[in-house]
């Protein structure tokens, strides 16, 4: 397994910082002691993000007597960080094989089993666990969270606030509450009048942030908002520079003349459609609308399979060179282990289906490696007026996406990546398809209709009644996808003007807004 982190480019080669001989004195006692503070520290690495020390601790702490069980559930949880998701599966299935989990076991398990789309299980996973622990308020939680992602959002809010009565301290449950729109007058009270703790304060200024959202004020939703990503922003850094030098990489390397001497390889069993374009921009709906075609389309979601197994190989060939400067020695044997190990990840822990979506939207940077990996591939970009996106984005407050901390650099980087994305479509012509979000909803039909037509799937009337398909929604537009088209979505950020300012003067200066 990796030991990198996909959060940014600067994180991805982090090393170990903790050596630790974790071989239990001699002695029951002094056993049971030693292997508390070894567990205690991996815990502590990986509640800083270091995961290769948490790893490695992890790996030692596996071949130790009487601690496999205890290794296995640090390193689910590293891969579980690490958005890996092939390694949470068969790490999952190891520490399952030793026993029957409890509740310290079930959380990692269930959202190994979560990050492979496997809900069915981890909700049978959870509830077995709960039996035997009914009072475990971050287990109700789990639970929670998993009832929205399969459409029962009652249910949902029944777990979430069963999860508050038994643990008051937690927080995060009104952050999902808050994204179902179930947070109450009572919930803004507590919350804006409780002395919270710094480590749920994230949670809590989000969801204020959106029960002021659902009152219109606008204001008082901002401040909030602003306090967040004040807290997240340290944690999650982001470079503008590396951004801008990427795009500037992408066009000069990946010219119409350089993708025609990368070697084409024939069609793999699966086919794939990378879903591709700014987070908010409306990749869930495009995954929604194709699975409503009637014919088996699997999903694997924002999956990151491709992007490690890109570092992955870059690491053992080539020295960790970057991309997109990596794309000049991929031979061959390369692109074809490539696509072997991309469809064996795809169809071992996501879906068998003949075609899937992938829409996991970093794929933006490597569509020209990915077109000539997968030739019968469809690309689809899903485009939003910007400042929709600006606004719905920063409204989110991801704890992963560095650029979305900040006005300006959201607008940054919808610039550059509008850039690349224009790039591969002057070089790549008739390979990807732009479905714009407002076309979508005012002329549905027709636009999807040349969605479907593109992909290579049959068409129903059922496309254009999308929010009745049935099927687990992982991403923040879980209830969005569930409803009908509606108006109310386009021009969101018209009310947030003035406060969007930063975005806009950005946009300017690029020539975007006039």
């Amino acid at each position: 397994m990796s030991t990198t982190s996909p959060r940014g480019e600067a994180q991805l080669r982090k090393l170990a910082r903790t050596q630790l001989n974790v071989t239990p004195a001699p002695g029951q006692a002094a056993k049971r002691v030693a292997a508390t503070e070894v567990v205690r520290a991996g815990e502590r690495c990986l509640a800083a993000e270091d995961f290769a020390g948490a790893l490695q601790i992890g790996e030692q702490l596996r071949k130790t007597d009487g601690l496999a069980s205890e290794g296995l559930r640090l390193m689910v949880l590293v891969a579980v960080a690490l958005r890996r998701p092939r390694d949470a599966w068969q790490l999952a299935s190891q520490l399952l094989a030793t026993g029957v989990p409890d509740a310290r076991t079930a959380m990692p398990l269930a959202e190994a089993l979560q990050l492979c789309n496997r809900h069915g299980d981890a909700l049978a996973l959870v509830d077995e666990s709960l039996r035997d622990a009914p009072g475990d308020a971050n287990l109700r939680n789990l639970r929670g969270r998993l009832l929205a992602e399969q459409n029962d959002p009652a249910g949902a809010e029944q777990e979430l606030r069963r999860a508050l009565r038994l643990a008051p301290e937690l927080y995060s449950p009104y952050r999902q509450l808050a994204l179902l729109g179930r947070l109450t007058t009572e919930d803004m009270t507590r919350l804006s009048t409780a002395a919270i703790p710094t480590a749920g304060q994230v949670d809590a200024w989000m969801a204020l942030a959106a029960g002021y959202r659902q009152q219109g004020e606008v204001v008082q939703e901002f401040e909030y908002l602003h306090r967040a990503h004040a807290l997240v922003r340290p944690m999650d850094a982001w470079e503008p520079e590396e951004e801008r030098q990427m795009a500037r990489d992408i066009e000069a390397q990946f010219t119409a003349a350089f993708l025609e001497k990368l070697p084409a390889l024939p069609a793999g069993r699966q086919r794939p459609i990378f879903i591709v374009g700014m987070p908010r921009s409306g990749s869930t709906l495009a995954e929604q609308i194709l699975a409503s075609t009637g014919t088996r389309v699997g999903a694997a979601g924002e999956s990151q399979v491709f992007p490690w197994l890109l570092l992955d190989l870059s690491r053992r060939r080539y020295g960790e060179m970057d991309y997109p400067q990596l794309a000049t020695v991929l031979t061959r044997g390369d692109l074809e282990q490539l696509q072997r190990d991309y469809l064996q990840t795809i169809s071992e822990v996501y879906t068998q289906s003949p075609v899937f979506v992938d829409k996991q939207f970093t794929n933006y940077k490597y569509i020209g490696l990915l077109a000539r990996i997968f030739p019968d591939a469809r690309f689809v970009h899903t485009v939003r007026e910007p400042l929709d996106i600006i606004l719905s984005t920063y409204q989110l407050v991801f704890r992963t996406l560095g650029f979305s901390h900040d006005l300006e650099h959201l607008a940054q980087a919808w610039v550059d990546r509008a850039r690349i994305m224009a790039h591969w479509h002057r070089v790549l012509p008739g390979r990807i398809h732009a479905l714009v979000y407002e076309e979508v909803v005012a002329k549905p039909e027709p636009t999807l209709r040349a969605l479907v037509e593109f992909c290579g799937l049959p068409w129903t009337d059922k496309v254009l009644r999308f929010n009745e398909t049935e099927r687990t929604v992982k991403t923040a537009s879980q209830m969005q996808v569930r409803k009908p088209l509606y108006q109310s979505s386009v021009a969101r950020w018209k009310p947030y003007a003035a406060l969007l300012e930063p975005a806009r003067r950005v946009l300017s200066d690029a020539g975007v807004l006039s």
